[in-house]
């Protein structure tokens, strides 16, 4: 389960290849039920907010709800993101046109 924080994003993810079960953490109700969501689901998490001041807030609220349920959930995914894009861009939903302008740079078309 990908946590994200709302259809752009998800939108962005799946321009890039990343296919996967989305949970759109601000339209559907906040951090404490997706953390509920993911518990019912009996699965884990991959938590995938913005990396300005407002997702690695609301990263930090889902693993303490996600914790507090026992929920297992990976956050290195959007630290290595966040490390590798930050420079380009500071949200998931801008991932798509900084992938296709890299790709774009690297063949030369650009």
């Amino acid at each position: 389960m990908i946590l994200v924080e709302g259809a752009k994003d998800v939108s962005a993810l799946r321009n890039i290849g990343i296919d996967g079960d989305f949970y759109t953490v601000q339209v559907e109700g906040g951090p404490v039920k997706a953390a509920e969501y993911v518990w019912r689901s009996g699965r884990q998490a991959v938590i995938l907010t913005d990396w300005d001041r407002r997702g690695g807030n609301l990263a930090r609220s889902l693993r303490e709800n996600l914790s507090s349920l026992g929920v297992g959930y990976d956050d290195k995914v959007r630290s290595d993101m966040a490390f590798l894009v930050r420079m380009y861009c500071k949200d998931v939903e801008s991932m798509d046109s900084v992938l296709f302008k890299l790709r774009g740079l690297s063949d030369g078309s650009i």
